[in-house]
C-alpha cells in the first residue's frame, strides 16, 4: 500500500527477465481495479487494465483487458489448505 498515491501495488520478478507490476488505483472492499504491465521469457510485454471482484467466501473474478483489446477472464476459488 503506498499511502501518499493510496494505490496498492505488487511485483514479482523471475528468470530470463520475467516479470509483472500491478498498481490498483481503485481499491474498494471487495473490487479491485488497476494496470497490470508483464513480461514474458520471450521477452514479449504486455499492459492492460486488472479488475478483481470477491464474489463470495472463496469465490473471486477477474478481468484483463490488452491495450490491444483483448479480453481474458478467470473465476478463482479457493481449494481449502
Amino acid at each position: 500500500w503506498e499511502a501518499d498515491k493510496r494505490e496498492l501495488v505488487a511485483h514479482a520478478f523471475g528468470a530470463n527477465g520475467v516479470y509483472f507490476a500491478v498498481r490498483f488505483h481503485d481499491v474498494k472492499k471487495h473490487q479491485m481495479t488497476g494496470v497490470l504491465r508483464s513480461r514474458n521469457a520471450k521477452g514479449e510485454s504486455q499492459v492492460g487494465v486488472l479488475e478483481l471482484e470477491r464474489v463470495s467466501e472463496g469465490k473471486a473474478t477477474s478481468r484483463f483487458t490488452a491495450s490491444d483489446g483483448t479480453v481474458v477472464t478467470e473465476v478463482l476459488t479457493n481449494v481449502g489448505k
